[in-house]
């Protein structure tokens, strides 16, 4: 996906939401952070940020990967 996103997970059962918020550009995730925890009435906001994108002197990951290696993949964050 080349732009922004959110996606929302809830657990209403428990009171509880997670969202994973994509950002590319311009975009502000601490706004938008703000904007969810209001407008779903957080009482407790806990952040995590986790830098993401192409790192040209990391080794390339192959063309054709088993489901098992991108399981790993994504998993520990390794690539092999």
């Amino acid at each position: 996906m080349a732009e922004s996103h959110i996606a929302i997970h809830t657990w209403p059962e428990l009171g509880y939401f997670a969202a994973d918020l994509f950002f590319c550009g311009a975009g502000n995730p601490n706004r938008a952070i703000k904007l969810l925890e209001t407008a779903l009435q957080a009482k407790q906001v806990r952040f995590r940020e986790f830098k993401r994108g192409y790192e040209p002197d990391e080794t390339e990951i192959p063309d054709s990967i088993s489901e098992e290696s991108l399981a790993t993949l994504v998993e520990t964050g390794t690539r092999g």
